[in-house]
């Protein structure tokens, strides 16, 4: 069963939206809006991101490239991870 919710937008964003449904890209406002919140709340990753520093930065893209180099020493815990660095 559908509920009914009134939503108020700025002029430019309805404008968009109506837009979108003249188009033929929609069948109506509700299925943009429905679409829109399914794909914010539905689809997106419940992954926390962060901003990394220049320098943090540098270092993943470089262990990422070490990876896909083969340079990774596969580890199956943090104890054979610990004694690999232990080691060098």
């Amino acid at each position: 069963m559908n509920n009914s919710i009134n939503i108020s937008l700025p002029k430019q964003l309805a404008d968009t939206v109506r837009a979108q449904v003249k188009a033929g890209h929609f069948a109506s406002v509700s299925e943009v809006v429905q679409q829109a919140l399914h794909k914010f709340f539905v689809n997106q990753p419940d992954v926390p991101t962060f901003k990394m520093s220049k320098k943090a930065e540098k270092v993943a893209q470089q262990a990422l490239q070490d990876y896909k180099n083969g340079k990774a020493i596969p580890v199956a815990s943090f104890v054979e991870l610990e004694k690999q660095l232990a080691s060098k």
